[in-house]
């Protein structure tokens, strides 16, 4: 399945092609085939959301909304080269807003062109942002958080791939009678409801590293970026970056929390703690949550957090993360039972828990018994609640559904809405937490839409 997304995502920067013999002759050319005309649509959409033309391209990209005092990196790539251009940002030049000089690097490493830079600026004021540089503006906009805090905790519940045709599917499957669902879900009657765009930076089509990546970062970048700005150099993991909100929480005292059905190093929660260009760098990414080192960590991954040698491992050195953060004061889960256990011990205020050496099992092969000693995303849900609910100062906690998008890409619907269901009742216990708390914050968001098929007929008589 991740060959095939890989592939997807490819086809949007295809590599120029030379003409055909028969079209430089200028023969007749005939009708293309279906899978070229899909190429020719992809290349479309791609065209479509192409970074505009122009002198230099600015980091943040135009139209940018930054928090005052979230420190990022700012770039500037230009087309030209020569000597360094003077840069102007929120109306004065860049040192001056920055408190810092620009960098600037005549020809950058597997470019060979100039670009100006400065890491981990901040801006204080509230209010829009001009940048101006090489003929080329782009316009921020600076926001103020809200002051005093509304709440002393957030709870972030992303349903992975999550469209309302799965929400209508998830109704369908708890009754309807004359023509009405019996009951809404959990998320249905969310006092606050909108509509999002989740395309990436250079394509319509996106993916779950730049849409957990602007949720996390509160930017856009291009797709199958993780956690920083898409840069045009070919490394992997010099591009720009941003504080996030793991960071963020960091800074400011909060306990913090990650939670999937999916690899702990897969896009979506590799996106609130990893920093790479390639959301396929898993052993790269798996090494930087010892770093990030949330309060609660709990998942799939296992083979790119184990080091070499160790049993379905495929690091290609000896690291091994989840001892690293055993070490450093995390108690460690590796089953439904010993998380049961650790999470309610008082004294647990860390736990780390890796059940699976990928993705976790679904509620239809869990409740089948294929995967008995795995937890569910409930379960793990309330494990995370009860060690993060023990920080006196708050908390953030990150929760993904994760199968609901794996599921919809193998088109079984079945098991998608199942999991679907599954995320309702995870989002009806955080909203339950949150009426007794009276001081914490509920998100339910999609990262991206995947479709679902809701309606058919079956012909058991039929063969095949």
């Amino acid at each position: 399945m991740l060959e095939r997304e890989r592939a997807a995502h490819g086809a949007l920067r295809p590599a120029p092609s030379a003409p055909s013999a028969g079209a430089q002759r200028g023969a007749a050319r005939p009708a293309l085939p279906q899978r070229r005309k899909g190429r020719r649509l992809n290349l479309l959409l791609a065209f479509l959301c192409a970074l505009p033309a122009g002198a230099a391209t600015v980091y943040p990209l135009d139209r940018s909304e930054l928090l005052a005092g979230q420190a990022f990196d700012f770039k500037v790539e230009l087309d030209e080269a020569g000597p360094e251009p003077a840069a102007t940002v929120c109306g004065r030049p860049a040192a001056e807003t920055f408190g810092r000089a620009l960098r600037y690097t005549p020809a950058e490493p597997g470019v060979g062109k100039p670009a100006l830079r400065a890491d981990g600026v901040t801006l204080t004021t509230p209010g829009p942002c001009d940048v101006t540089v090489a003929g080329t503006t782009a316009r921020w906009q600076v926001y103020a958080a809200t002051a005093p805090p509304k709440a002393k905790n957030v709870i972030l519940l992303i349903g992975d791939g999550l469209s309302l045709a799965h929400r209508t599917a998830a109704r369908a499957m708890r009754g309807h009678t004359f023509g009405r669902a019996r009951a809404p879900l959990a998320m249905d009657d969310m006092p606050h409801t909108a509509l999002v765009g989740t395309s990436a930076s250079n394509s319509l089509l996106p993916d779950s590293a730049q849409t957990a990546t602007a949720y996390s970062f509160g930017l856009k970048t291009a797709v199958e970026s993780v956690g920083v700005m898409a840069d045009r150099t070919p490394d992997h993991f010099d591009d720009p970056r941003a504080e996030g909100l793991l960071e963020l929480a960091k800074r400011k005292g909060l306990a913090r929390g990650l939670v999937t059905t999916s690899s702990l190093v897969d896009a979506t929660p590799a996106a609130f703690y990893g920093h790479t260009r390639q959301r396929y760098d898993k052993a790269a990414i798996g090494g930087e949550l010892t770093a990030a080192a949330p309060e609660v960590a709990l998942g799939g991954g296992a083979q790119y957090l184990t080091p070499r040698g160790t049993r379905g491992s495929k690091r290609k050195d000896s690291r091994d993360v989840v001892g690293e953060l055993r070490a450093q004061g995390w108690a460690a889960a590796d089953t439904a039972a010993s998380l049961a256990t650790l999470s309610s011990a008082p004294g647990t205020r860390r736990l780390v828990g890796v059940f699976a050496d990928g993705d976790l099992k679904g509620l239809v092969e869990r409740r089948a018994g294929r995967a008995p000693a795995q937890p569910g995303l409930l379960e793990m849900f309330d494990a995370a609640l009860k060690v993060l609910g023990r920080s006196e100062k708050g908390f953030f906690l990150m929760t993904e559904g994760a199968l609901i998008d794996k599921y919809s890409h193998e088109l079984d619907w079945e098991r998608a809405v199942m999991d679907t269901l599954e995320f309702d009742d995870v989002v009806a216990r955080a909203k339950a937490f949150a009426a007794q708390d009276g001081n914490t914050l509920v998100l339910v968001v999609s990262d991206h839409a995947q479709g679902a098929s809701v309606s058919g007929m079956v012909r058991d008589e039929l063969p095949g």
